[in-house]
């Protein structure tokens, strides 16, 4: 998501004036943390990786509208007008002689805490068979390397789309562990339970990923959308992030209406700490419903 900002720059936090209050939200943890839930039969944890704050200056989330109607949105979801928090977070699922990961976050080099809470999950990183990139960007993907920048995840197979892989840069970290990389179309199921979802818009080849086990299904939602507020209630605001917002704007839009028609669960890598909930419908957008 951050090709051009730090760890410290992050999004929005919102909603519109007429809007019902938002869903309360946890705080973000300050230490390594594990939140452990269950999708069908598999066992699944959220791996708290970092967190931050940025203005709202109109320059990241809204800057097609401005930090004047952004801030509106915030203060009738009872937020701070004047900064929005993001938080990175990490998902493990394990189960059918699997350990999947789901994006990496930050890694060493960006000081995020992703290994800490994944030892804090009993979870090896040596036992870790499977990771699936949503696309490319570095807290997404810094957590490949350790620090010594070796592979972090030496026994896992890289899922990533073709269209990502090709897009990416030397000095990515992914193409340090190349030879561990498989690429695959959009819309494939990329291992059983685990399909491919085009969100398009955000990077080339960016991907989202339906997992299904039992009558329970959990799509994996990348950065198709950013801040649990801003981004539900106003899916047509732009982000800075977006390489194409023409085109992530209504695939964002269409991936809540998705999500509320199928009542699935859904996991966004960057809302609030675990940032595991549902969507309802909320005018003429959308509200966040984390889970208890």
């Amino acid at each position: 998501m951050f090709r051009h900002l730090t760890l410290t720059v992050a999004l929005l936090l919102a909603a519109p004036a007429t809007a019902a209050p938002t869903a309360p939200v946890a705080a973000s943890p300050a230490a390594p943390a594990v939140h452990r839930f269950k999708v069908g039969a598999l066992e699944a944890f959220t791996l708290f990786d970092a967190t931050s704050q940025a203005p709202n200056n109109g320059k990241v989330l809204g800057i097609d509208e401005g930090p004047e109607k952004v801030g509106a949105v915030l203060s009738a979801a009872g937020l701070p007008t004047d900064t929005f928090r993001l938080d990175v977070n990490v998902l493990v699922l394990r189960g059918g002689g699997r350990t999947m990961m789901f994006d990496t976050g930050n890694g060493p080099a960006r000081k995020g805490r992703m290994l800490d809470s994944l030892a804090l999950a009993g979870v090896t990183p040596a036992s870790v068979t499977d990771i699936f990139i949503t696309h490319g960007h570095g807290d997404h993907v810094g957590g490949l390397l350790a620090a010594d920048g070796s592979s972090a995840f030496p026994n896992a197979r890289v899922h990533m789309t073709a269209a990502e892989r090709a897009s990416l840069k030397p000095e990515s970290p992914v193409m340090k562990v190349a030879g561990q990389v498989a690429t695959f179309a959009p819309g494939v199921t990329v291992v059983p339970g685990v399909q491919s979802v085009e969100l398009r818009g955000h990077t080339p080849g960016h991907t989202g990923y339906l997992v299904t086990s039992g009558r329970a299904r959990l799509l994996v939602i990348g950065d198709a959308a950013h801040q649990y507020v801003v981004s539900l209630r106003q899916p047509e605001y732009t982000i800075a992030f977006d390489g194409d917002a023409a085109t992530a704007e209504p695939t964002r839009r269409a991936m809540f209406e998705r999500a509320v028609k199928e009542r699935l669960t859904l996991y966004a890598q960057h809302f609030p700490y675990p940032g595991v909930g549902t969507v309802r419908r909320e005018g003429d957008g959308f509200a966040w419903v984390p889970a208890k």
